[in-house]
Order: structure tokens, then C-alpha cells, then sequence
């Protein structure tokens, strides 16, 4: 997968689970720092509690509120679970 500067990189499901996620994951950052994101807070914080990235992916089969119902409920799960939620973004 190519880094395009500035543009974040869409993957296909399939292609998703395909990836080594520590690969994935540096890559992500590295796209939020080329496009101006500082990464410092989040190295930095602290947390008794088990921070959980969270990747949603919406599909045609689904409307935009299934999708964002979708998020809320996994972030009620992670929470439940004593995990984390630091945002919640789509």
C-alpha cells in the first residue's frame, strides 16, 4: 500500500484484513503527520484502562445511521469491557 501525502488511503475490506496491522498502524501515522496531525499527545498519555482503535468501515449494504448506530454501540461494548473510548469520529 502507497502513502499519497496529505491523502488518507482508503482500503477495501479484503485488503484490510490482508495487512500486518503494526505495518497498518505506522502507516496511519504517518499519513496523520504528513497531514499536519501532532501525534505527540496521544504517545503521551497515560491510562489504567485499555485504549482500543476502533476502525469502522461502511459499506453500501448499510445506511449512514446504521453505520453511526453501529459505532455508538462498539464504543458502549468497549466501555462496558473497561476499555477506553478517546473519540469517536466518522
Amino acid at each position: 500500500m502507497s502513502s499519497n501525502p496529505g491523502r488518507f488511503h482508503l482500503l477495501s475490506l479484503d485488503e484490510l484484513t490482508e495487512e500486518d496491522f503494526d505495518d497498518l498502524v505506522h502507516e496511519w501515522e504517518t499519513e496523520l503527520r504528513e497531514a499536519g496531525f501532532d501525534l505527540s499527545q496521544l504517545q503521551s498519555a497515560t491510562s489504567d484502562r485499555d485504549r482500543v482503535l476502533s476502525v469502522g468501515l461502511i459499506t453500501e449494504d448499510i445506511t449512514e445511521q446504521q453505520f453511526q448506530d453501529g459505532l455508538a454501540e462498539l464504543a458502549r461494548l468497549v466501555e462496558s469491557a473497561g476499555g477506553e473510548v478517546v473519540r469517536i469520529r466518522s
